[in-house]
């Protein structure tokens, strides 16, 4: 059986993912991929015509409705530039240059300021001292949804960041962590920080006190990751082995264990595993490759002190595999 997909964008970024599997989430077997036709003469299907009315134009319609939107109701025109401006920020972003959406946004935080209006003002903003003008507007409201609150101090925290100003931004996620406590986004924020300042003792018991309240893969990424800075390594390699339980083709989990197994002399057996064969040879035929070359092979010493094999870089001389496809193709596609 073929199956025949076909991708079509008129315009903006946009993203693909196919994955094939049993009914019981099982992988497939003896599947293969291309994106030509299976030869010369093999007839492309003929699409059937369409006899349903033309869709509607989003874009147009909230550009309708904000037209619409009398000026004598500043709140209903501002919930209509609020929805037109999420739009063009998240869906149809345009051309950068002329900042549609920051200019949409800005009117609508202006006709009625909102602690949601002023975050999504943050986002569509392209310079730094704006986005954190934007957020610290936003913060100065009295009133509004106190979750909000929490992802205006979180953004706020990683503004700072950015900046390398740690202790704003510790000070802001803790305000987020504090105010939020669903928001573990902002402890993993705090652990970073102790991290980056060779505290790792410190980040591992803020991230390992959010694991049991969270059932999040972010959090067992962030403690497997602190592990194995640390050196546990058997530790990190169970955490990792948990989040490939939950989703597997997390192509950092499967990266990692490969690259600890191949540190162990052990990737041969891995390669005929059937949960890390398919990265493993894609591994293995881009270091070939690049051996034929005269290059050296793509492998790095991270913080972790294992070789680690760049599955996301291998050269067009060595593919992957298309046994590798079925099992890492939502990973491939994030890449």
């Amino acid at each position: 059986s073929r199956i025949l997909v076909k991708v079509s964008s008129s315009d903006g970024p946009w993203s693909f993912v196919l994955r094939l599997t049993t009914p019981d989430g099982q992988l497939l077997s003896d599947v293969s991929t291309s994106a030509v036709a299976p030869s010369p003469e093999w007839p492309l299907p003929a699409a059937v015509p369409a006899a349903a009315p033309p869709p509607a134009h989003l874009l147009r319609l909230l550009h309708e409705r904000v037209d619409h939107t009398p000026a004598g109701n500043p709140g209903a025109r501002s919930a209509a530039l609020l929805d037109l401006g999420a739009y063009l920020h998240q869906i149809q972003p345009g051309d950068p240059d002329q900042h549609e959406a920051e200019t949409v946004l800005a009117e609508a935080v202006k006709l009625q300021p909102s602690r949601y209006g002023f975050r999504l003002l943050a986002q569509a903003t392209t310079e730094t001292n704006d986005r954190r003008k934007a957020l610290e507007a936003g913060l100065q409201l009295g009133a509004g949804d106190p979750r909000e609150r929490g992802l205006l101090l979180l953004a706020l925290g990683r503004v700072y960041m950015e900046g390398q100003r740690q202790l704003q931004a510790e000070q802001s996620f803790a305000a987020a962590a504090t105010e939020t406590p669903a928001l573990y986004a902002a402890t993993l924020g705090l652990a970073e920080i102790q991290a980056g300042r060779g505290l790792l003792s410190i980040a591992e018991q803020l991230v390992a006190a959010e694991q049991p309240r969270h059932a999040a893969l972010r959090i067992l990424q962030a403690q497997a990751d602190l592990l194995m800075r640390s050196g546990r390594f058997n530790e990190s390699e169970k955490i990792y082995r948990q989040i490939l339980d939950a989703s597997a083709d997390d192509l950092e989990a499967l990266r990692t264990l490969f690259s600890r197994a191949r540190t162990r002399g052990a990737w041969p057996a891995v390669t005929a595993s059937p949960r890390f064969g398919a990265v493993a040879t894609w591994c293995l035929a881009g270091d070939s490759a690049r051996s034929a070359r005269g290059s050296p092979a793509r492998s790095t010493a991270p913080r972790n002190g294992t070789s680690s094999c760049s599955t996301t870089t291998a050269p067009p001389s060595s593919p992957m595999p298309s046994s590798a496809m079925p099992f890492t193709a939502s990973a491939a596609a994030r890449v």
